[in-house]
């Protein structure tokens, strides 16, 4: 908890909005300083018994009497709100990394001496800029320049005058990201969290913040038994209910787990309002919403990937024709969402007509619109998710996961049936290909794209003769290998999620255990042609002593019942990948419901 002292040089309405909001953090407002001796920021201190002062003495001689006042109220945090007044070295010296300050943009950006208030808000609009924001900061010597605490935006409307503008950042962002920041400052207390999706990368989401964070409010939208966060009844692909509930229970930050919100647009809709938020927007988005949009990008930007063709649902017999220019086997690929299932490997010539037809025939519903046929790469799949900020991309530890549903990769392919991490393939060579040819150029693209993508990239690849090409992007954690990295991330995810999506991505460093895990997912009867619509206790998972992440489940009474296609996701971690492969197993022996199956080779 802070003692807190306000600069303030005007009117104060952040010093209002945090007498306001007092009930949302925990520190105290202990005095209020001001330079000018008629700012209404004093009588609104002394309409709430805050005692206030003013100094208007210049240099040492007013720095010393600030001092007096600090020392005499025990201060270990000062807040610039609206203090048009340059602090100098003694008092910047004594309270180092105590001083914050909000201002009107986002930094870098319209910062530094001359760019303050009404100023600030005139540049923002003779630029043309399409973002507006604020910042909160540390203080410094140099103007503006203290590291980032936290940065929200909001969007430009058409007409927008600099004083619409000034007014909307005040009231829709200021007033409320000032107390936002002390509440992270405090460490969390009470910082209320949303996760969009009940599945199990979403479990192990929770899983990781729970376990790295005290005293951090999780919500998650439609949560399964395994989330220990408070269960919000809105569906994960509702958007606009999900926005109002953010607004209405002053969530601090959201994370999104699948796919359709994001492509959906949930980004743009919570920054529109103000709100934090993790993840791609939906012009970026658009990466996972369209495979024909992946590939002509990867193509711009001469990534290696398969050789494709495209087509819309009109052009079926250009499709068919087309087959006869690619050799056997070949991938037909359905061109939108479709759940991790419209990817088709065909063998023979009837077979791939067969796909076709099928995709055309929206098997995969609204997915089937266009179609991709893609070459066949014989190789070795492997798996990697990346932090990107905008500017930087950095990528996390390596996966491999398993997509079809049997043994030696028979069957058809499902969301993910387990994985295991880090993947030995992608050793220092091949972390250095993968860099220069697939990295480097993404990021580039993104940039010269004007592409502002936030969040995770899952880059899946297949390593062809010791060459990495690219097979798909999607713009969010895969799973299930979420849920074999998780567990080896030592390094705080919260605070790293964060940092990323105020495009900052440059100021962390992500540190990893040595150690190995392993992910088998237990899925149910008919998975995943079929649903099996039956009430089946799932019992042993009290037993288990490995990390076990509930997917497909639901509460009925005192029990946990198979409620969806993948059920659970265990993942166990050792010293070695064959250890954690034999732990693993050894745990899921605990494990039993009707129907359940899940695959032996994971890790073999």
């Amino acid at each position: 908890m802070f003692n807190i002292a306000v600069f303030v040089s005007g009117s104060g309405t952040n010093l209002q909005a945090m007498i306001d909001q007092e009930d949302r953090y925990a520190s105290k407002i202990c005095c209020v300083i001001s330079n000018k001796k008629d700012a209404y920021a004093l009588t609104r201190a002394k309409n709430h018994n805050i005692p206030s002062f003013v100094v208007t003495k210049k240099g040492t001689v007013g720095e010393n009497e600030i001092i007096k006042i600090l020392e005499k109220f025990d201060i270990n945090l000062i807040v610039l709100a609206g203090y048009l007044k340059i602090l100098g070295p003694t008092l910047i010296n004594k309270y180092r990394g105590q001083i914050i300050n909000i201002h009107p943009s986002l930094l870098p950006k319209y910062g530094g001496r001359g760019f303050y208030g009404h100023h600030v808000h005139e540049s923002v609009i003779a630029n043309k800029e399409t973002f507006s924001g604020a910042t909160v900061h540390f203080v410094e010597e140099g103007i503006d320049t203290g590291k980032t605490i936290l940065q929200r935006r909001l969007a430009l409307a058409e007409g927008e005058t600099a004083e619409s503008l000034q007014n909307k950042i005040l009231t829709e962002i200021e007033h409320y990201l000032l107390v936002d920041s002390i509440r992270l400052l405090e460490g969390d207390k009470n910082m209320k969290v949303l996760i969009v999706g009940n599945g199990g990368r979403e479990s192990a989401i929770a899983e990781c913040i729970g376990r790295q964070n005290n005293n951090v409010h999780l919500y998650c939208t439609r949560s399964n038994p395994g989330i220990k966060a408070i269960n919000v009844d809105i569906h994960p692909e509702n958007v606009d209910e999900i926005v109002e509930f953010a607004l209405k229970e002053n969530i601090d930050f959201t994370i999104v787990g699948p796919e359709v919100p994001l492509v959906n647009g949930i980004v743009d809709k919570f920054q529109e309002c103000g709100l934090k938020i993790f993840g791609p927007n939906k012009q970026c988005s658009k990466f996972e919403g369209s495979k024909t949009f992946t590939k002509e990008f990867l193509a711009r930007h001469e990534i290696p990937t398969a050789r494709y063709q495209s087509f819309t649902k009109d052009e079926e017999l250009g499709a068919i024709a087309a087959l006869a220019f690619f050799q056997l086997p070949v991938v037909i690929k359905a061109d939108g969402l479709a759940a991790g299932k419209g990817v088709l490997i065909c063998s023979t010539y009837e077979e791939g007509c067969s796909a076709i037809k099928r995709i055309f025939n929206d098997e995969f519903k609204n997915a089937g619109q266009s179609l991709v046929i893609e070459e066949y790469l014989d190789g070795i799949e492997a798996s990697l998710l990346c932090f990107v900020d905008g500017q930087i991309i950095v990528p996390l530890e390596t996966a491999r996961d398993y997509k079809r549903i049997y043994d030696n990769d028979l069957g058809p392919n499902t969301g993910g049936m387990g994985g295991f991490s880090p993947n030995p393939i992608i050793d220092e060579e091949m972390s250095k290909k993968i860099e220069k040819s697939i990295l480097e150029p993404i990021i580039e693209g993104f940039k010269s794209e004007n592409l502002d993508f936030r969040g995770v990239l899952f880059i899946g690849l297949m390593i062809v003769n010791k060459e990495p090409y690219v097979l798909e992007f999607n713009v969010r954690f895969g799973d299930p290998e979420t849920q074999s990295i998780l567990p080896r991330l030592k390094s705080n995810l919260l605070d790293s999620l964060i940092t990323v999506s105020e495009g900052n991505l440059g100021d962390i460093s992500l540190d990893w255990t040595k150690q190995c895990s392993v992910t088998v997912v237990l899925a149910s009867e008919g998975y995943p042609n079929y649903s099996v619509d039956a009430r089946r206790k799932i019992s042993g998972i009290e037993n288990v002593e490995a990390f076990v992440f509930q997917a497909g489940t639901k509460k009925d009474h005192d029990d946990i019942i198979v409620n969806g296609g993948r059920v659970l996701a265990i993942t166990a971690v050792a010293d070695s990948i064959i250890q954690a492969k034999e732990k693993v197993y050894c745990e899921i022996s605990k494990i039993s419901f009707d129907g359940m199956q899940y695959r032996t080779d994971i890790a073999k």
